[in-house]
């Protein structure tokens, strides 16, 4: 994973998820076009909405606010994403 901001930097966010997708280069890059784009992980009803052309990086801070809402802190593994359904759902592993 390329990193915008270097971990050890003070303004770096902090992640609850791991970034396991190699194909992305550039986390500013929009990832998806889309209006308001909604972010599932499948399993949980919540969901969370990451507005209009989200990039890579404002995917994984959704991802991030995801995990804060289930609690789900073993499945914190960003292996994919994927449309259904109208919204984008985000397949985590351990």
């Amino acid at each position: 994973m390329k990193s915008i901001v270097k971990p050890s930097s003070p303004t770096a966010p902090k992640r609850n998820s791991i970034w396991s997708i190699s194909e992305v280069g550039n986390m500013n890059e929009v990832a998806f076009h889309g209006v308001n784009v909604m972010l599932t992980d499948g399993i949980n009803p919540d969901k969370v909405c990451v507005g209009d052309n989200p990039t890579w990086e404002r995917l994984q801070t959704g991802v991030d606010e995801l995990i804060d809402i289930t609690g789900d802190r073993h499945h914190v593994f960003i292996e994919d994403f994927c449309e259904e359904n109208g919204m984008l759902v985000v397949c985590l592993g351990s």
